[in-house]
């Protein structure tokens, strides 16, 4: 996927999540609410129907258990190309936190 795409995906993804959160704020639901959160299972099923971006990060961890379990890092976290691993890197070291992550699946720097 070219980084315009992604970008576009992004956007589009960002919209829907602001308006889904005004309904939210203009109705007075908590944001623990469950039909809320139904709402953004649904869009999070709508803009990512394979689970690719932070599956069960969200929604859907197990009865109990903080969210943060469910974070992968280390040997649980899944690897990275290299060239956007270096690139990842470059921008750590060099305090880059400006430049834009998506940046990097089109040209790695």
């Amino acid at each position: 996927m070219k980084y315009g795409s992604v970008r576009r995906w992004v956007e589009g993804l960002t919209m829907v999540t602001a308006d889904a959160e005004v309904v939210r704020l203009d109705r007075g639901v908590k944001p623990a609410d469950s039909a809320m959160a139904q709402v953004f299972r649904q869009i999070k099923r709508a803009f990512d129907p394979s689970g690719v971006l932070n599956p069960g990060v969200k929604f859907d961890f197990g009865a109990g258990e903080p969210p943060i379990r469910s974070l992968k890092v280390g040997s649980r976290a899944a690897p990275i190309p290299a060239d956007i691993a270096a690139g990842l890197r470059r921008l750590e070291q060099g305090a880059g936190y400006d430049s834009s992550r998506l940046d990097l699946a089109d040209d790695p720097l």
